[in-house]
């Protein structure tokens, strides 16, 4: 089986189970999701809650378990047996090292531990078709219907990410928020391809963005709209004709589940405050990046 660690919010969340979904389709086996991460947040980690469950997934939940974290020599041992070929009885850990690709995720034997965060499509492309069902909503409600049904076919969906980007010192030196200029910026670039292009923000602080946001244009906010949760915007995000989105795997797979070939998508090239973090493999090439 496979077993993935969970960690993070709704988009990391994700990540992490197309990663897993698409290693236990590779193998035939049991996808599980183990919460402790969840359950356990380390000390300055923003504390989240699973948040796949309204989703039409397929994985199993682990028990009540919490996994101490593989060690440095572990990890580094595991990872030589998988390039080696040697086989390993037991369980293998896979601890992600970077933010880049790991072309060894697709060497992990079917008896797999997955640790980190596997922010590339590139894990889980071959499975695009299995993930856009999985991923719908169980029992969307009647104001996702009746939201969903008044979007335009030049609706444009535009996350703004602040949160613990803000108020969390350590989540806001990591990533960062991005400029007004990169959202005017963006929308200068929806509005020379598609000039009626009415825009709609998502925001987990839409107070801030009712008083300060200035896209150069009149905007609605998905706030009002009296969706029920997380996993309702980000469909309803999907739902948009083109999306413009923040350095937020929430608003990534806002976009990535948009299954239109004429789509649209804005993301800014800065995805973390220090530059020297690989992100290359991290945005799909077909999307604009703007800084």
């Amino acid at each position: 089986m496979i077993t993935v660690l969970l960690n993070g919010g709704l988009g990391n969340q994700l990540f992490q189970y197309a990663t897993g979904r698409a290693l236990a389709e590779k193998h035939g086996v049991e996808l599980i999701l183990d919460l402790s991460r969840l359950k356990h947040p380390k000390p300055g980690d923003t504390p989240r809650r699973f948040e796949l469950a309204p989703f039409n997934i397929k994985a199993s939940l682990l028990a009540e378990e919490v996994r101490q974290p593989l060690g440095n020599y572990q990890a580094f041992v595991h990872r030589l047996l998988l390039k080696t070929g040697i086989p390993l009885l037991g369980s293998i850990t896979l601890k992600e090292q970077s933010c880049g690709f790991d072309p060894l995720l697709f060497k992990a034997p079917s008896n797999c531990i997955l640790d980190g965060f596997w922010q590339s499509e590139r894990y889980f492309k071959q499975i695009t078709s299995f993930l856009q069902q999985e991923l719908s909503l169980k029992a969307p409600s009647a104001a996702l219907r009746k939201s969903s049904s008044i979007l335009s076919g030049s609706t444009v969906a535009v996350h703004v990410r602040r949160g613990d980007y803000v108020t969390n010192p350590s989540a806001a030196s990591f990533h960062g928020t991005c400029s007004q200029e990169y959202y005017r910026a963006a929308v200068a670039v929806i509005q020379q391809r598609y000039a009626d292009s009415q825009f709609l923000v998502f925001s987990d602080d839409p107070a801030w963005c009712r008083d300060y946001l200035d896209l150069g244009q009149p905007f609605r906010l998905a706030a009002d709209l009296g969706l029920s949760d997380s996993a309702e915007e980000l469909v309803l995000i999907s739902c948009c004709a083109h999306q413009i989105i923040a350095n937020s795997s929430f608003s990534w797979w806002g976009a990535w589940l948009n299954p239109s070939p004429r789509k649209l998508v804005i993301a800014p090239c800065r995805w973390f405050t220090d530059p020297a973090v690989a992100t290359g493999d991290l945005v799909p090439e077909t999307w604009v990046r703007l800084s």
